[in-house]
């Protein structure tokens, strides 16, 4: 995940396989602050609230799309979502609920 640089806090997902060739790469999205802070500490948070599922096929994301509204520090009323990526089919496939953050099993 990195910012797109655009300077509203938007940020893309890409995926490369284990030889490095780009697999595919979401729309930009906003991410929760939760997201921010679990980005922002991955090697510890990555421990306890993985974001990959223990198969490896799906990774999770909390956010909204960018085109759902203004950036959440100017606007409160549009609600984060849980987004599963399938990695298999390289789509996200599905939003599964309202949520700031989300984690797997292991």
């Amino acid at each position: 995940m990195h910012p797109t640089f655009t300077g509203d806090g938007r940020y893309q997902a890409k995926l490369w396989d284990g030889t490095g060739l780009a697999l595919g790469a979401i729309e930009p999205f906003v991410p929760s602050a939760q997201v921010g802070t679990v980005v922002n500490f991955y090697d510890q948070y990555q421990l306890s609230h993985p974001v990959w599922s223990a198969d490896s096929r799906w990774f999770a994301l909390c956010g909204r799309p960018a085109t759902d509204g203004p950036h959440p520090a100017f606007h409160d009323g549009i609600q984060d979502y849980v987004w599963l990526w399938d990695t298999v089919s390289g789509t996200v496939t599905r939003r599964a609920a309202p949520g700031a953050i989300a984690a797997f099993e292991r």
